[in-house]
């Protein structure tokens, strides 16, 4: 079932640190540098504090090492440790993409425990991953109701794999309330958010129902972009409000069941329905700005990619041509880091004191940022 214990001593000693944290367990005192480092055996450890240290092992990535520490835990104990373990190989196999690995161990799991949390969670997502979302509602439901009272953090991803399962099941009224759900816990669960605008635009069937999953849509914009607001603009925050507006446009365009005559086929015509004049004008006037604002979000995307060959044509001609400088310098002006761009601009003038590009350009970001201009050459 699982890997050799050979050289268990010396991943006890390598993990050391990970040893000085487990849970009741001193720091030791330093060593003198001279002095050679104990080595610790298995038989040093209680069985919780192998399952510790190989749990922290597991989420740092060191898989080989968890499984090994799980070996010792395997020999010394039996009854629910051996469950713990199996739950955690489980855990590994998943982390490292053997979803097939992870089914057997879960399984193993669940046939002794049939509503542990673990398994159960595991087992849905393997559902989910496969594309059979009926198959996965049976254990998510499970574990939903079993969430561990010292992991609340686990609940909103538990109830959104449920809501996912749910939609695919064609229970859409459950979906919805599974998702509000989340964004009680979560205001800013933008996963949540694009979930249930989604939901609400694909069950849009009168002008509430299509304002109420617009409003949603336009609640995730606004979360994603207060994120790059708050905290800065960098590329993957800029992609999740990319994202949001991305499903604002869905949004948006899922207009025509709600604003257009039907043909007698059943198809969508070009035919506004009476009455209808003056709120689609409205849709198509926030469809515009959205679609715009999205165009203009690709644009600085792009220039965080650019930014990265810019850099490396500075690094390898040592800094020395202000021309290369001078487009470092302007695309990390369009990317928002301000800071380092008026130090790039001035290091353009020091090299080339009459460039009135870089003059002009470094005047325009002292005005938007006058506390960090300082002295220029």
């Amino acid at each position: 079932m699982l890997k050799s214990l050979s050289g268990l001593s010396a991943i006890l000693l390598v993990l050391a640190p990970l040893a000085a944290v487990c849970p009741g367990q001193e720091q030791p005192a330093a060593e003198p540098p001279e002095q050679a480092p104990v080595t610790r055996s298995a038989a040093d450890f209680t069985v919780p504090e192998l399952m510790a240290l190989a749990d922290q092992a597991r989420q740092i990535g060191r898989y080989t090492d968890a499984i090994n520490l799980l070996n010792a835990v395997v020999q010394r104990g039996h009854g629910q440790t051996d469950i713990d373990v199996l739950r955690m190989l489980g855990d590994i196999a998943w982390d490292m993409g053997n979803a097939e690995e992870a089914r057997k161990q879960w399984t193993l799991v669940k046939r002794v425990q049939p509503s542990d949390f673990g398994a159960n969670w595991g087992l849905g997502r393997i559902w989910l991953r496969s594309g059979q979302p009926r198959q996965a509602l049976g254990y998510l439901e499970t574990a939903k109701n079993v969430i561990p009272s010292d992991k609340p953090e686990l609940e909103p991803q538990v109830l959104l794999g449920l809501a996912q399962a749910y939609a695919g099941s064609s229970y859409r009224r459950k979906a919805i309330e599974t998702v509000e759900q989340v964004l009680e816990l979560d205001r800013q669960n933008l996963d949540g958010w694009y979930m249930l605008a989604t939901l609400r635009a694909q069950a849009a069937v009168t002008l509430d129902d299509f304002n109420e999953a617009l409003s949603d849509a336009s609640q995730l914009v606004a979360i994603a972009d207060s994120d790059v607001k708050t905290y800065g603009m960098t590329l993957e925050r800029l992609q999740r409000l990319h994202k949001a507006c991305e499903l604002k446009r869905a949004v948006l365009s899922a207009c025509g069941r709600v604003f257009f005559e039907q043909n007698p086929d059943g198809r969508l015509s070009d035919r506004l329905l009476p009455g209808m004049e003056r709120p689609a004008a409205r849709v198509f006037s926030i469809l515009v700005d959205t679609w715009m604002w999205q165009a203009d979000l690709e644009r600085t995307m792009e220039h965080f990619r650019i930014l990265e060959v810019a850099a490396k044509a500075v690094e390898y001609d040592g800094g020395t041509d202000p021309d290369t400088l001078l487009k470092l310098g302007s695309l990390q002006a369009a990317t928002g880091q301000l800071a380092d761009a008026l130090e790039t601009l001035r290091r353009v003038l020091v090299l080339d004191p009459a460039n009135l590009a870089a003059r002009q350009q470094l005047d325009a970001l002292q005005k938007q940022q006058p506390a960090a201009a300082g002295s220029t050459p």
